[in-house]
């Protein structure tokens, strides 16, 4: 395989965002290739690194949780990844980000109560040497999956909160199958059975629920962006909250603009926080400055970092 994706393999990467669990033979039927040659080709794509690992999107406001972001800086001269492999040790964790910029790491967590967010903001600050740090609450949130390198197929979205909190059916055994479908999510019903000793159709069937309600929204591909070329920027927008319509334009435009993959309304230091991905860091000055100039009346202060890899 060249460093040159072609269409084919630009094409299959989408198909693995919006669906992990796609079945070999449903892909070449989408892709109009034979079965034989998606297998080949994504194992090729994985053996050089284009995909990185198959996880897991979950909302868990529709089980009463909470998520809350944490933006840090440590102290000079401390490893960062062995910060790193602290917080994803913490139960609570969903998502590890080290960054460049303004920021060295991002954390996010979701948590039941005030009192389960203090204990774990009591275990990272008793075991990180943190230096300055904020905290961002989230309202609502959309991620738009690698949709700049879609040119085929229709796009879509997961949307978190913006909604009243379900509590949906939820118990032990799903939350262990969440739990192995997240550190590989194109694992085989037959193994997922095995592992936690149920049949292959209650797996089917928790599968197939944990869908329906909502709750397990995507199992996706986590792709190696900046081998296609693309780098990931971050944007923390302080807002004008007395322009409720304006905000309503603001979150339409990025909802709709192609090169912006996140998107969360939060509580705390700041009131917006969005990425996108674009080939040169000129390109994202340019759209933040588009934002600044069109949203005049609504933006009041931004800072920006660099996504350097997700864990």
């Amino acid at each position: 395989m060249t460093k040159q994706l072609d269409a084919t393999d630009r094409a299959l990467l989408y198909c693995l965002l919006t669906d992990a669990r796609t079945k070999e033979s449903q892909l070449a039927r989408m892709l109009n290739i034979s079965k034989q040659v998606v297998h080949y080709r994504i194992n090729k794509l994985i053996d050089n690194k284009y995909i990185r690992s198959f996880r897991t999107s979950v909302n868990y406001a529709l089980l009463g949780k909470t998520r809350y972001s944490l933006l840090m800086n440590l102290n000079d001269g401390h490893d960062t990844a062995q910060c790193r492999v602290y917080l994803k040790s913490l139960p609570d964790v969903s998502v590890v980000i080290e960054c460049i910029g303004n920021w060295s790491i991002y954390v996010s967590f979701w948590v039941d109560t005030p009192r389960q967010f203090d204990q774990t903001m009591q275990k990272i600050f008793t075991k990180l040497p943190v230096k300055n740090y904020t905290i961002l609450q989230t309202v609502y949130s959309a991620t738009m999956f690698g949709r700049v390198i879609n040119t085929t197929f229709k796009e879509k979205f997961d949307d978190k909160g913006n909604l009243d909190h379900k509590n949906a059916s939820f118990d032990p055994l799903d939350q262990d199958l969440l739990r192995l479908l997240n550190k590989n999510a194109r694992e085989p019903l037959v193994n997922l059975a095995r592992a936690l000793s149920v049949s292959v159709h209650v797996i089917k069937y928790r599968l197939e629920r944990l869908k329906k309600t909502g709750i397990l929204q995507r199992c996706f591909g986590v792709i190696d962006m900046s081998k296609l070329g693309y780098h990931e920027f971050t944007c923390l927008c302080k807002l004008n909250l007395s322009e409720p319509i304006l905000l309503q334009k603001f979150v339409k435009y990025l909802r709709t603009h192609k090169e912006i993959s996140f998107y969360m309304r939060c509580i705390g230091d700041w009131d917006f926080y969005f990425s996108a991905f674009v080939k040169k860091p000129v390109d994202f000055k340019k759209l933040t400055q588009q934002l600044m100039v069109q949203f005049k009346g609504l933006i009041v202060a931004s800072d920006t970092f660099l996504i350097d890899q997700l864990f």
